[in-house]
């Protein structure tokens, strides 16, 4: 089965970042937006799984 791909990231945050994006504290709109940023992997992607062969 093939699925469209989405052009939608996952929210990658730190542990102590958690409570923020939750609404677990009083963040303004701004600090929780600030959580959000892009992930910096210097390239070491790894799969997680090999790719299934083609039918």
């Amino acid at each position: 089965m093939r699925r469209k791909i989405t052009d939608r990231m996952p929210a990658i945050l730190q542990p102590e970042e958690w409570a923020t994006w939750l609404g677990e504290t009083d963040a303004s709109s701004t600090e929780v937006k600030s959580v959000l940023r892009t992930f910096q992997d210097n390239g070491n992607r790894t799969p997680l799984s090999p790719r299934p062969a083609e039918r």
